[in-house]
């Protein structure tokens, strides 16, 4: 079971153990950023942030609902590779093709059972995920260090880590449990710079007709270091949401600020 580890200013030899607790004591398949104190960001609108902080809770895609179709599955050359590698260990090329084809073939059953939450690796805002995440002029972000999310779900529940970008019709990635597959993207999708909280539905699994479309994980609110409004929104609009926040979360109101990016040039 990994470690859950407690929060702490990291500088020094403090920030070196930081980084071996986060990257050696950790779910393998979750791969962790070397400066722990990095920040994360989840873009959204409006009503997306009122749930949240309403309910105190945060909001998981099924993996195989998310846009991108390829969400959860093997690179193109795995199956042939695999079968190639179980045909050198004795077995027939029907049998060493029916065994790769069962071990890529179960990740199409898996990610129906895995549920994500995105959230992107960068100190600095992105303009290209305001555009693509908050509709219109409006959106906001909310933010804090990826240690303080991490501490914040725990362990044994949900896990966290960094997404890895492939060629997926080049590179191969070997087989292991359904995390590794969940934890990679195509390399077209390298500019979210992705990490990624993972976790799964009822256990026992239930069948595919009742496997719901979201979970929700609770999470406190508090956490929150910065809500981030966008740099396109009105005076009116950020008022607003600081209005909301205030109403819905008390002494949180005064974390709402003005993007970086609106500032004026003189």
């Amino acid at each position: 079971m990994p470690h859950r580890r407690r929060n702490e200013n990291v500088d020094g030899r403090s920030y070196a153990r930081s980084v071996q607790v986060m990257t050696q004591e950790y779910h393998p398949s979750f791969p962790q950023p070397s400066n722990p104190s990095v920040l994360v960001w989840r873009y959204m609108d409006l009503p997306k942030l009122v749930s949240l902080l309403s309910k105190s809770e945060l909001y998981l895609r099924r993996l195989d609902l998310l846009p991108d179709k390829y969400e959860g599955l093997y690179p193109r050359r795995v199956r042939k590779a695999l079968a190639d590698h179980y045909a050198t260990q004795g077995l027939t090329a029907d049998q060493a093709l029916e065994l790769a084809n069962h071990r890529v073939d179960f990740s199409k059953e898996s990610r129906q059972m895995m549920y994500v939450n995105c959230w992107r690796l960068d100190n600095f805002e992105s303009e290209a995920m305001w555009r693509i995440y908050c509709r219109g002029d409006n959106g906001l972000a909310i933010v804090l260090p990826y240690e303080d999310l991490r501490t914040s779900i725990g362990t044994g529940v949900a896990w966290i880590g960094m997404v890895r970008y492939l060629d997926f019709e080049l590179d191969l990635l070997a087989p292991g449990n359904a995390f590794v597959v969940a934890l990679h993207k195509r390399r077209e999708f390298a500019y979210e710079q992705e990490a990624r909280i993972l976790g799964f539905g009822n256990v026992p699994f239930p069948t595919p007709q009742d496997r719901p479309d979201s979970i929700s994980l609770p999470w406190p609110i508090d956490v929150i270091k910065k809500i981030v409004v966008s740099p396109y929104a009105s005076p009116s609009y950020f008022e607003m949401v600081q209005n909301e926040v205030e109403r819905l979360a008390a002494g949180l109101g005064v974390r709402v600020v003005h993007s970086v990016m609106a500032a004026d040039p003189d």
